[in-house]
């Protein structure tokens, strides 16, 4: 089985490479500049696809897919489950960010309805059989390691790096000897057409 990991950023994939087998074949490039003269019997995004261009990102998808193939998608907030915690989390990061949650791209509200981007495949004629699970996830960290998931958070990354530093520099000083975390991941699905 032949597997492609694509990134735009070269660090990511050489922190890739330290975990998966050489027959693994790295490639430099966004979504948007992946070559499409192959297909796929699966594509998926990990916690990356509201990195995509919106114009085309469901045609390029399917272009991507054999028909029948699916797309998965794998997403979903890391939350504090400590509300006090959270709150010092929230007063610590406010000079920097109101929040640091990702709003849905397409608008859909939160909510136990079919989320993004779900709701767009479901909208979307390349796609059939569109399935949202949730896979219910706690975990345990370090206050270096929560820091460290922060720091690849979608608000931090495009805060200037001047105020990103400040900002994780101030919520680790409100943050306790272990980080409780509920961080439930959101599984989309979807498989290609036949027909199209």
């Amino acid at each position: 089985m032949k597997v492609t990991a694509t990134d735009p950023d070269g660090a990511m994939l050489a922190e890739l490479r330290k975990h998966v087998p050489a027959s693994v074949i790295a490639v430099r490039a966004a979504f948007e500049d992946t070559r499409q003269d192959e297909t796929y019997g699966l594509v998926y995004a990990a916690a990356a696809l509201h990195w995509t261009n919106p114009r085309g990102r469901w045609p390029r998808m399917a272009a991507l897919l054999e028909p029948g193939g699916v797309f998965a998608s794998f997403a979903g907030p890391v939350q504090l489950a400590d509300p006090a915690v959270e709150e010092a989390v929230r007063v610590a990061r406010a000079p920097f960010l109101d929040s640091d949650e990702i709003p849905a791209p397409d608008g859909t509200p939160p909510g136990p309805g079919m989320q993004w981007p779900g709701a767009e495949l479901q909208r979307a004629e390349w796609f059939t059989d569109v399935q949202q699970r949730v896979l219910a996830r706690h975990l345990t960290m370090t206050p270096h390691d929560y820091l460290g998931h922060l720091s690849t958070v979608s608000a931090y990354l495009v805060l200037p790096p001047a105020d990103r530093d400040r900002a994780l520099r101030q919520i680790g000083q409100a943050l306790p000897e272990t980080v409780e975390l509920t961080a439930d991941i959101t599984v989309h699905l979807a498989r290609r057409r036949l027909d199209r």
